[in-house]
């Protein structure tokens, strides 16, 4: 008998209520060029995934953002953050609905649609290759005044989100 195979699971973050848009509509659903936000970022997860465009993500969201269950209920799975609580509570919201056999967990953010799966491969990668615990992409911003920030050592070592 062959043990079981090991996966990877992507999870994606979609339970915040987009407030600084102004908007009724969540803010996943938003469109940019014609499509929905969510839908670039399952796309990328569905061309980067080991089991391919089958690959079914875990899609974290909020009672007030239910309405994304409806628009992606054929490309992802579900996972119920009663109360949005940030990103480490929907991380935690996502838990029970990880497979027993997955091997990590890539957790992507649902309102990042230029994300590419080749970015998803090399982060995966690199984790791998290194045997990281995590592995953690970040960018550059010009003005981060209102961005979460991660401080890093002199030698490039997250200190501290």
């Amino acid at each position: 008998m062959n043990p079981p195979r090991s996966t990877t699971t992507a999870v994606v973050l979609a339970a915040g209520l987009g407030t600084r848009m102004r908007s009724a509509t969540p803010k996943v659903l938003h469109e940019l060029c014609g499509r929905p936000m969510l839908a670039y970022v399952l796309d990328a997860w569905a061309e980067a995934s080991q089991d391919g465009p089958d690959a079914q993500p875990i899609v974290v969201y909020s009672p007030p953002v239910a309405a994304i269950c409806d628009a992606f209920s054929d490309r992802a799975q579900f996972a119920l953050q009663a109360e949005p609580r940030g990103t480490g509570d929907a991380v935690r919201a996502a838990l029970s609905a990880v497979p027993d056999d997955a091997a990590e967990i890539l957790v992507l953010s649902g309102d990042v649609p230029l994300v590419a799966a080749s970015d998803l491969t090399a982060l995966l990668e690199a984790r791998r290759e290194d045997d990281a615990a995590i592995s953690l992409a970040t960018v550059f911003a010009a003005d981060p005044a209102s961005l979460g920030r991660v401080i890093r050592s002199d030698f490039g070592t997250v200190e501290r989100i």
